[in-house]
């Protein structure tokens, strides 16, 4: 989050910004020049939707040289940028797009866009530890978790698998949620985007998405139910 994370946005594709103001970034996109000195010419608005493997990184560029989003997405031959990031070892739904004005509106703590994960912990996990994480946890760092929803999806004897509803986008957030509750993560997958599913891209591959797709973004995630 934070000034980085937007001037990681502005870096990538050869573009420099002469300004950068987080919260009017449709201005700031419209000060964009590219290195050659000449004005941005407008372009038509992209919105990809990628099934981000573990072990590939969110952002462009890599000085240890792994493998990075823009990696998957050569093919486009279009400027995008992640809206948020999944750390390296987190895998699923990445929505990229050119879109500024849309990227800050689906980022914007306000927004209250849920995202749902698919977690994978070690240990079983009982009644409590779902209380904990739907009610708020201290995750650290001086900050504690709002409300959240919980659905077991299934267990073995030492694992359990639940999909974890947030509305919030703290560093890590579910990685930490789980550790407050000491449940190490062992897989965490992001399956939704409000309304819209990560459902059959293959891991790797992006598709486009369309106008019912980017709606569905802003939609409430279908209510949990049951344990």
């Amino acid at each position: 989050g934070g000034t980085s994370y937007w001037d990681d946005v502005v870096q990538h594709g050869g573009m420099a910004l002469s300004y950068l103001n987080l919260y009017d970034a449709e201005a700031a996109w419209q000060t964009a020049y590219d290195l050659g000195g000449g004005p941005v010419r407008a372009q038509k608005k992209l919105y990809i939707a990628l099934n981000k493997p573990a072990g590939v990184v969110t952002s462009h560029g890599d000085t240890h040289g792994r493998t990075t989003v823009y990696d998957l997405l050569k093919e486009l031959g279009r400027w995008v940028f992640p809206v948020g990031r999944l750390d390296m070892d987190t895998s699923g739904l990445l929505i990229l797009t050119n879109d500024t004005d849309f990227g800050e509106r689906l980022l914007n703590p306000d927004s209250k866009v849920p995202k749902t994960y698919y977690v994978k912990v070690a240990g079983s996990m009982e009644p409590e530890h779902y209380r904990a994480l739907e009610s708020g946890v201290d995750i650290g760092r001086g900050e504690t978790t709002g409300p959240a929803t919980a659905r077991e999806v299934r267990r073995t004897d030492k694992n359990t698998w639940f999909e974890l509803t947030i509305t919030e986008g703290k560093n890590r957030q579910v990685r930490r949620m789980c550790e407050a509750i000491d449940r190490p993560i062992r897989k965490l997958v992001r399956i939704r985007i409000g309304g819209y599913a990560l459902g059959t891209i293959p891991v790797g591959k992006f598709v486009t998405l369309e106008a019912a797709d980017l709606r569905n973004c802003w939609m409430p995630a279908p209510p949990a139910s049951g344990r």
